[in-house]
């Protein structure tokens, strides 16, 4: 059985397949005690190989000893220059591209073909983009639905934090209604409007692809999306070991 690791900002999550089949999925909190993280990633099932991927530095190393000796493996970590042999990426710094926005445009090609725009709804919201010839071309990156409730309360003396949930009306009724329909609303607005300026200077009609943990929030509040795929990272790193690293 396949291990998919997601280093993200606010977590780790795991991926188990059988096959090419997604298994199980859950998220850890990102820890820097070795033996709880052990004791959280413990499985039953039996672990044959796995692929780690990393946004936090140096927090691959640590997850890529203990998974190893967890399971008695040899996983293999992906970068954005691994990447970056496979899908051509004409940004103007391709070695500084987040490797989760490049595992998330492969996911997209290699799924639901080019061109694209890959929208991941995290602890920051991005824009990834393919063109019709499958050509990495850049992006867009703004504050994320829960960055954007931290940043309001923790800079302002008044106003709570408060935690994301669907809002039913625009114009809010209290403190709380009122900062939910700024941000979450607001978010969709702005995704809305970036959409189509994007297809504008692509001059092409790409599908638009959702994913990630606000991803199912923000749906609510879209017209513009074709699909919603929660586990296009995970898929992208099972895609990406199988041309990569399996056989090896």
């Amino acid at each position: 059985m396949l291990l998919t690791a997601d280093i993200g900002n606010s977590g780790i999550t795991l991926g188990f397949f059988k096959e090419k089949k997604l298994i199980q999925t859950y998220k850890i909190l990102l820890k820097t005690d070795e033996k709880e993280l052990k004791n959280d990633i413990k499985t039953d099932f039996n672990i044959s190989n796995c692929i780690i991927s990393s946004v936090v530095r140096g927090y691959d190393i640590k997850i890529k000893k203990i998974i190893d000796q967890s399971f008695n493996i040899n996983s293999n970590i992906i970068t954005n220059s691994d990447i970056n042999k496979i899908i051509p990426n004409i940004t103007k710094e391709p070695d500084k591209t987040g490797v989760d926005r490049l595992i998330n445009v492969y996911s997209a090609m290699k799924q639901y073909s080019s061109p694209a725009i890959v929208i991941d709804l995290g602890t920051a919201t991005t824009f990834d983009i393919l063109n019709s010839k499958s050509e990495f071309i850049g992006g867009i990156i703004m504050p994320g639905i829960s960055t954007q409730l931290k940043s309001l309360h923790s800079e302002t003396s008044l106003l709570p934090q408060i935690q994301p949930e669907k809002i039913n009306k625009t114009i809010g009724v209290d403190t709380k209604s009122s900062i939910l329909s700024g941000i979450i609303r607001g978010q969709a607005c702005a995704i809305s409007g970036l959409i189509q300026q994007c297809k504008k200077e692509m001059g092409e009609n790409p599908k638009v692809i959702l994913t990630g943990g606000y991803s199912d929030l923000i749906s609510e509040y879209l017209d513009e999306y074709d699909i919603l795929d929660r586990n296009l990272t995970l898929q992208g790193l099972r895609l990406l070991w199988e041309d990569i690293f399996q056989g090896n």
